[in-house]
């Protein structure tokens, strides 16, 4: 199955934002590794992925 994403980033005028379609099965670090891709991103920075899960709940993944 696949995902459509999207990104924008918050507070910039004119927005700055990406679309992009990716496989569900990927990794979290292949999804840090995509989005430094689609940003046009350095990777300088730690990352974090804030998720919802089924029933409300929320889970982190911090690298």
């Amino acid at each position: 199955m696949d995902f459509i994403c999207k990104i924008v980033l918050d507070e910039l005028t004119p927005a700055v934002w990406r679309r992009f379609q990716f496989h569900s099965e990927i990794t979290f670090h292949q999804q840090h590794q995509l989005l430094q891709t689609v940003m046009e991103w350095d990777d300088y920075h730690s990352y974090e992925f804030v998720f919802e899960a089924a029933g409300g709940q929320t889970g982190y993944c911090r690298f």
